[in-house]
Formats: C-alpha cells, structure tokens, sequence
C-alpha cells in the first residue's frame, strides 16, 4: 500500500485504535506473544529491565533539589510513563495476557497505551536534551545518561524486540496530545500566566532566562518568539518524525514483517467469533 494512503487511512482518528486485526496485513495478532512472551530469557530480561527504569524513577527523584519541582520536566513525565510500562510488562510475562477476537480491552489494551507513550516520550525527550538543554562543557553524570538514552533503550528492547508492540499512526494523536499538555503547562507555569519559577536554577539576574522549566523555553519576554518557534518546530517537525520511526521499527525490519501473528487456522477462529459477536 501506499505509504501516503497508509498515513490518512491509518491515521485516520476515528476508528478503533486497540484492534488485534493490523490495519495492513489484516491478520490477526498473537496477543500473549505480542504482549507478554513466555520463557525464562524473556523473563530475567524484563526483570533487569524493570529493575533498572524503576530503579532510576526512584533515584532521580530521590536526588532532585526539590521534589515537588521534579514533575514539572518533560523527562520525568516520560520516566513515570516508562516505569509504568516496565511493570506491566513484567507481569505480563508472568501471567500471559489472553488472546481477544477483535477490541483489545483491559490490560493489554492499558499495556498498548502505556508503551506507546512511554516509547514516543523517552525517544524525544532523549533527542531534545542532547540537541538542546545540555551544556556539553558540563562532566555527565549517570542520571543524564539513564534518563536521557538508557532508559529509552531499555524500553525499546523491550517492546519492541523481546515483545513485539506495533505502533499505529492513530496511537499518535495521544502522543501528540500529551506533548501538547505538557507544552501547555510550561506557558502555564512561565512569566506569561502564574510565573512559578524554577527552584532548581533561578536567581535574581534578569537578564537570564533560568526562571522558567526549560531555558529554551522560558517565554519570558525576550524569549517569546523562540519559545514559539522551538514549540511549532517539535510538535510539528521532530515529533511526527519520531513517532514515524518508531512505527517504521515496531512492524519490520529490512522489509521483514515483525509482528507476531496468529497461525491462519486460530485467527479464523478468532476473526469469525469476533464478526459474529457484531452482528
């Protein structure tokens, strides 16, 4: 199909987003092996794997300067989003999740949500901080490091390697919904609305741009026109190009279909249980 017609049928809002029918090959999905594959090796790798992005959620914040400041960053929301991932996903593989004939509910329908947003959030919040916030004059520390490209490898592997989650173009209208809550917030929080402050970074000087979540994007005065510039060029740019990639990497692999599907005669069963329930 078409690329093009692939990203407006796809895309399209307006349809079940959680379907174990893929919008393109129209097979039906293994969902226990999709969402929660069995054996020992999947096992220890999601349990190293938790252990590590829980682990760091709990640190990070432990060694925040203020902690009821830690939320207001982009990077922490997608560290909860990633640890909330990283636990379900282990539970996953200990207690399969069951194969449904059509609407995915439940908690492989919670798994699908919480991945999406976990993997497209740590994906970008990787790339702005190395291409924007950090100062490179500045030694790495581990959280950097872990927060910023670890725990998003983490995840990756995870879901898309070890388990198999594809990614829809309509799944990214939630992404792209929740980067804009969030852009929302810091012009919410900046010198434009409630002129909260950043505790972590700012002094009296006026001339800096350190009040506000992200320097970058402070919408201070002075600021205003590359606050906006910075907001249209992610929302508009960067993100669809991420989540385009990520999409690309969750179904194939050099032109190999990845996903994990039902054997012809179980999905039949499946697809048929599931039309004759619409009926």
């Amino acid at each position: 199909m078409n690329p093009c017609i692939t990203l407006c049928r796809e895309g399209y809002p307006c349809q079940p987003w959680y379907c174990a029918e893929e919008f393109t090959t129209k097979k039906i999905l293994d969902i226990p092996a999709t969402f929660g594959p069995g054996g020992i090796c999947a096992f220890l790798f999601k349990l190293v794997m938790s252990t590590f992005v829980v682990g760091t959620q709990f640190y990070a914040w432990s060694k925040s300067p203020d902690p009821l400041f830690y939320y207001a960053y982009y990077t922490s929301w997608a560290l909860l989003f990633a640890t909330l991932y990283a636990t379900i996903s282990t539970y996953n593989t200990i207690n399969l999740p069951e194969q449904t004939n059509g609407l995915v509910q439940g908690r492989t329908k919670y798994t699908w949500v919480v991945f999406n947003i976990a993997i497209f959030s740590q994906c970008l919040a990787t790339i702005i901080f190395w291409a924007i916030v950090y100062d490179w004059e500045t030694p790495l520390s581990y959280l950097d490091v872990a927060t910023h490209g670890g725990v998003f490898a983490a995840i990756l592997v995870d879901g898309m390697f070890v388990s198999r989650i594809p990614l829809r173009w309509m799944h990214f209208w939630l992404d792209w919904g929740l980067l804009a809550l969030y852009l929302i917030w810091t012009v919410i929080h900046g010198p434009l609305v409630l002129d909260l402050g950043n505790p972590n970074s700012m002094d009296t000087d006026d001339d800096t741009n350190d009040d506000g979540i992200y320097a970058a994007l402070s919408w201070q005065e002075d600021n205003i026109k590359s606050s906006l510039t910075l907001v249209l060029i992610v929302g508009l740019i960067v993100a669809p190009v991420v989540f385009g990639l990520l999409r690309t990497v969750s179904i194939s692999f050099c032109g190999w279909d990845r996903r994990r599907y039902l054997k012809k005669s179980d999905a039949d069963v499946e697809l048929g249980s599931y039309k004759s329930m619409q009926k």
